[in-house]
């Protein structure tokens, strides 16, 4: 609506009160609140708001996930439990212990392996002869019984043996060497299982104990032996693990 300078009045209807667009009013305004009305901090319930977080990166239409970067050796984890079981391995910590008898182990496998020395399981099998051994690595060896190979030669003399603890511990013999010293004594040994055994005529432990008649005993070999009386078939297997060469320095024979 418009008026001239002569008083008539004329009708425009692009600016007719209903084709004004007037400002939409803010939700939070209540009506009389005056132009100084703020928002409450607190909702309904009286809780306070939370700080609003940063946006979550996205890759692909996947949440990008955190990488955990090892300063040592660069490998990188997506989750932290990862990264500070690696980061032990660094350390020489060994996180995982034996509940039978409280041995550590650096990871879960290390343990689980060890456990079956306690419970007798023994889920690897040789094709050939039906043999069970605890670890995979033990059943390898056992193989080259059956194929006669022995791939690690001694450089010295020429010897061969089925697998690189045997060759190591060899070379011991030409050189001398006995790294495992007694914290007690001061006793060295050439291998890592005869200083275990030594440690315990100090501590008095006998960590191998016959589940028939709990009996315990220093040696794992005094408790095969034991066993033969109760027939305990499982540890049939054990007794020729030294001769198939299948024990390494963890064995305590």
């Amino acid at each position: 609506m418009n008026v001239d300078s002569e008083g008539s009045i004329s009708f425009d209807p692009e600016n007719s009160e209903e084709n004004v667009k007037r400002p939409r009013k803010k939700s939070w305004l209540k009506s009389g609140s005056g132009s100084d009305f703020k928002p409450s901090k607190t909702c309904s319930s009286d809780k306070r708001l939370s700080k609003a977080k940063e946006p979550t990166k996205v890759v692909q239409g996947e949440k990008e996930k955190p990488q955990f970067t090892c300063p040592l050796c660069k490998k990188t984890f997506k989750q932290a439990g990862h990264y500070r079981r690696h980061e032990a391995l660094h350390a020489g910590k060994k996180l995982y212990k034996c509940t039978e008898c409280e041995k550590s182990f650096r990871d879960k496998v290390e343990l689980d392996r060890h456990m079956r020395t306690h419970t007798g399981e023994r889920p690897f099998e040789c094709s050939e002869c039906r043999k069970q051994f605890i670890n995979k690595a033990h059943l390898t060896v056992h193989e080259r019984s059956h194929t006669g190979v022995k791939p690690f030669t001694c450089s010295e003399c020429g010897k061969q043996f089925v697998n690189r603890t045997q060759l190591t511990v060899h070379e011991r013999s030409h050189t001398g060497l006995k790294p495992h010293k007694c914290p007690e004594c001061l006793k060295s040994f050439v291998r890592k299982n005869h200083l275990n055994r030594h440690i315990r005529i100090h501590t008095g432990e006998k960590p191998f104990k016959c589940e028939k008649c709990k009996k315990r005993f220093t040696r794992k070999f005094s408790l095969v032996l034991h066993c033969r009386s109760h027939n305990q078939k499982h540890f049939s297997n054990l007794e020729s693990d030294v001769s198939s060469g299948t024990t390494d320095d963890s064995d305590d024979w």
